[in-house]
């Protein structure tokens, strides 16, 4: 995996890489600081208008003070220390601390003095007094600083190793033979033995107790840095020759950064690091990072790559079987046979055009089957052959006419076999009494099976027999003389998607799961109904090949678009890609699990091989940190990192909150999972999916606390973390307040009773008075209060012409865009009118929910602006950026129907949308803005609907 500008990166020369006590990511970059959390980054970058930030973008080095949760940043101008919980930088530079030069490469600490390594010496800064003391080195530049097990700072020049004297401010050479005197990395990976990094020199050992040296050269000896890794790895990154490796062997590796498959992206090599969890990095000097993950491993286990030593013939991978013997055999469409033996690394390739030792008759094989008998049967395109293993032979089974194409086999008791074919319906061959019944579809007649070609067969444990097929899904209970048939019902989800069956599967629970060609997977329900799991739900795709069951329970699922995880019991799924190592996009029919977890899918690109431990319990538990509380969608604070554990106190108008959370797993971040709870308002745990974001609108008073977890892609949950908070009654419903109108009260009562008689025209005036301030207060209140919109959830019109004068002003003075969308339900009227009006109340609440969707900034904002019609205004976005969140605020509708609460007919919901785009001029007012992005959607509504139309001038 690369990360780049595409993942938020500003600058692709990657000088340091570093990982905090929290476990977030710190990126130095020729153009500013990074930190990333797996799924954004962070910048900070140089204000040329505040003290607070960089001394210069270009970063050259980083120390991280773990115990003060610091950072120390050298740069082109100087020294940044970031106070990372204060959110505060204080700047070393040549100007205000006499720094010996403003181009600082290195950085080293101990107790209260930070060494800084120059292009012209040595700098000293003392902690205590804030000062800082240069000091002249031989060879001037100082690239590199490490205290040593003996306690010497050892400075890294252009001419060589020196030891500093502190207590003379001397400069003492290590004498050894250099081949190159110039010494860019200082590491002591191993105590007394110090390993140098040369710039053209390769590296270099050398054993301070014996004086033993030794030097390991390279293709390229060009060495900028190097890492250990946790396996005992010796990295090596060059200036042009890309990243060497040393394994614990003495064996090397070599990555070129050539771009290929497997390399990194860039032949310089400025930066290494190894996280906690064991993920190596590898920032480079103009492509950005590379991620080398050593739980994504290479799962492609027999490849069809014609490079490869053993290989597959190319195509689909039909089927799979390891047998009893320990072979594992692999057939590959119209192209025969193939047996592996894993520990001779041996391949037999049979096929019709072999000679003796390897021929097989036919080299169309559907499916490897193993009896229960441990005889090995195949399915072919011209009948059944069984494979002699004492002759390395297959013999043809004479079972069939020759030329019937067998697709599916499955053993029942009683040595019968039930055997699918492709154009002949379904047969019972009983192997001890060589008798063979047929079941067959015959057109317009009462038949057997719904249809005559078998895709495939299961015999479940409690001996019923299924038979899936082209038209439906066929079902023989024991003792039964019929098959009970399923197909398509439309508009009902409780039955089938579609009618072509591919694939049945029981799982250990004795679910049966139904694999369809373009419906997804359907899970039987012993009342006759189905569960229905589609793209829709999660799924990779909606082509399902085959199922397999994981050692954790999970069903693994093999389609045309990658594997997907599904856990049987929340139906929650996960979705693998070539990017997690599976090797392939397309899998095909064949899947198989051995006697030892391991897990094997057939691709276009071979044999995929996943061990049984890849959904690992016993690895480190993801840190979770809830990153931002919003109020009103702008965040309470900006000087913290994360708010578990806090506590704030809110007003009672204050109940609209926002709560941004992340899980940091560098594994497969994209493919984290969340759980969310607000304790006072949820009834119970909230799956979130992979969205790290939730809203809470108009929370009554009382105390809450927001707790939230993750699960990563291989199952480990993280700990729980909350944020409690409380929103504090009104004034008016204080115990004080109450109190008030119980005097008030009697105090009316007692001066009715005073004047009755002679003032009782003016008492009711005055009652009526008082009841009109106490309304006039109670609607002041209430107005205060209410900025949503009731049905939909979004913000009101009020609430949205406050906020444009806001942003108005404010691009106005950062001569920044404004944006307006304006967009309304396309013959809403027609809608209310056919389905009624609580039918319209729905689409204008799923229209809400798709718009906001489709908003991804927490400044962007949506707003009912009246009936169907809808406003969203953004901020510092251009046209071309409105345009996109328009598109895609249109794609998100395109998928809202009418409920199935008001018609059973598929409703296409369409809108007609208006942009208007651009930097206001100082005399521009906001209903001007209002009125181009009205004459757009009614341009839009005048061109034909369901279409985005742009304001020109």
């Amino acid at each position: 995996m690369r990360i780049g500008r595409e993942e938020g990166l500003l600058n692709l020369s990657v000088s340091n890489i570093l990982q905090d006590r929290y476990g977030f990511l710190w990126f130095g970059t020729q153009g500013g600081l990074a930190k990333y959390d797996g799924k954004e980054i962070e910048i900070f970058r140089t204000d040329p208008f505040s003290e607070n930030g960089l001394a210069h973008n270009l970063i050259q080095t980083m120390y991280y003070d773990s115990e003060n949760h610091e950072l120390w940043i050298g740069t082109y101008q100087g020294v940044s220390r970031y106070f990372i919980h204060e959110d505060r930088f204080v700047n070393y530079t040549v100007e205000n601390t006499n720094l010996s030069n403003s181009v600082v490469v290195a950085i080293e600490k101990k107790e209260n003095t930070l060494w800084f390594g120059t292009l012209n010496g040595l700098n000293k800064l003392n902690l205590i007094n804030d000062e800082i003391t240069a000091y002249m080195v031989p060879g001037e530049v100082v690239r590199d600083l490490h205290y040593d097990s003996k306690g010497r700072l050892l400075v890294g020049t252009y001419q060589g190793l020196y030891d500093f004297n502190e207590e003379n401010d001397s400069f003492d050479k290590i004498e050894m033979d250099l081949p190159s005197p110039f010494v860019m990395v200082i590491k002591e990976f191993e105590k007394n033995i110090l390993t140098l990094g040369l710039w053209d020199g390769g590296l270099f050992e050398y054993n301070l107790v014996t004086n033993q040296t030794k030097n390991i050269t390279f293709e390229d000896n060009r060495v900028y840095a190097l890492y250990k890794t946790n396996d005992e790895t010796i990295w090596i990154g060059t200036w042009g020759g890309g990243l060497f490796a040393l394994d614990k062997d003495g064996k090397e590796y070599h990555f070129p950064g050539e771009k290929e498959s497997g390399d990194i992206p860039h032949p310089v090599v400025y930066s290494l690091f190894q996280d906690k969890t064991g993920i190596f990095w590898i920032g480079t000097n103009g492509n950005g990072i590379a991620k080398l993950n050593p739980r994504k491993s290479n799962y492609l286990f027999l490849s069809n790559n014609l490079h490869e030593d053993i290989k597959l013939p190319p195509g689909k991978v039909n089927s799979i079987l390891k047998d009893s013997k320990g072979y594992l055999w692999v057939a590959v469409y119209n192209s025969g046979i193939n047996r592996y033996d894993e520990e001779t690394n041996k391949m037999i390739h049979y096929t019709s055009n072999g000679n003796s030792q390897n021929y097989i008759p036919n080299n169309s094989i559907v499916k490897i089957f193993e009896t229960k008998s441990e005889e090995l049967l195949l399915s072919t395109g011209n009948g059944i052959f069984k494979y002699d293993y004492k002759n390395n032979s297959f013999d043809r089974m004479n079972i069939f006419p020759t030329g019937t194409i067998i697709y599916a086999i499955e053993e029942a008791d009683k040595g019968n076999l039930w055997i699918g074919t492709y154009s002949e319906g379904a047969f019972k061959y009983n192997v001890n009494t060589e008798t063979l019944v047929q079941y067959k579809y015959v057109e317009h007649q009462v038949s057997e099976l719904t249809d005559n070609l078998v895709f495939d067969i299961l015999v479940d444990s409690k001996d019923r027999v299924w038979i899936g097929t082209n038209n439906g899904l066929n079902l023989l209970k024991p003792g039964a003389k019929e098959f009970n048939f399923f197909k398509e019902v439309k508009g009902d989800e409780n039955q089938l998607a579609v009618d072509t069956v591919q694939a049945l599967f029981e799982d250990s629970r004795g679910n049966i799961w139904i694999g369809t060609n373009g419906g997804g997977v359907a899970i039987y329900n012993e009342n006759g109904t189905f569960m229905n799991l589609s793209e829709k739900e999660g799924l990779s795709s909606n082509f399902i090949n085959g199922f397999v069951e994981g050692e954790s329970g999970d069903i693994w699922i093999s389609t045309n678009n990658g594997i997907s995880i599904v856990n049987p019991g929340n139906f929650e799924i996960t979705i693998l890609t070539p990017g997690d190592g599976i090797g392939a996009w397309e899998f095909s029919s064949g899947r198989f699990q051995d006697d030892e977890g391991n897990l094997y899918f057939g691709s276009n690109k071979g044999v995929t091989k996943i061990p049984g431990s890849f959904k690992d319990r016993t690895l480190p538990k993801p840190e979770i940190y809830i990153t931002n509380v919003e109020l009103f969608q702008k965040p309470i604070e900006k000087d913290y990192s994360f708010f578990n554990g806090m506590e704030r106190i809110f007003s009672h108008y204050e109940n609209s909150l926002s709560f941004r959370y992340s899980a940091l797993d560098y594994d497969s971040p994209e493919k984290i999972k969340y759980m969310h709870y607000l304790k006072g308002f949820d009834k119970t745990w909230i799956n979130s999916g992979e969205r790290d974001y939730i809203t809470y609108s108009n929370l009554p008073f009382g105390n809450y606390e927001f707790l939230v977890y993750a699960k990563t892609m291989r199952g480990v949950i993280s700990d729980t973390v909350s944020f409690k908070f409380k929103i504090e009654k009104p004034w008016y419903r204080t115990y004080l307040a109450y109190f008030m109108y119980i005097i008030s009260f009697l105090l009316v009562i007692y001066g009715f009773f005073k004047v009755w008689e002679a003032r009782l025209l003016n008492e009711k005036n005055s009652e009526l008075a008082d009841m009109n301030i106490q309304l006039e207060t109670a609607n002041k209140n209430l107005e205060d209060l209410s900025i949503t919109d009731s049905l939909t959830g979004v913000y009101n019109r009020r609430y949205f012409d406050s906020l444009i004068d806001e942003y108005l002003n404010l691009s106005k003075r950062g001569n920044d865009n404004i944006s307006l969308i304006m967009m309304d339900l396309d013959d809403f009227k027609e809608i209310n009118d056919t389905y009624g009006h609580l039918a319209g109340d729905y689409i204008l609440k799923d229209l809400a929910e798709a718009i906001k969707s489709s908003l991804k900034r927490s400044t962007d904002y949506v707003s009912r602006y009246g009936g169907d019609e809808f406003v969203i205004l953004l901020y510092d976005t251009d046209e071309e950026g409105t345009k996109k969140i328009a598109n895609m605020i249109k794609h998100s509708v395109s998928k809202l129907r009418i409920r199935k609460d008001f018609t059973n007919n598929n409703v296409e919901i369409t809108v007609s949308i208006g942009i208007y785009s651009a930097v206001p001029e100082v005399d521009t007012k906001k209903d001007e803005i209002i009125k181009k992005a009205d004459k757009a959607l009614y341009s839009a509504k005048e061109n034909g609907k369901n279409q985005i139309q742009v304001y020109k001038q």
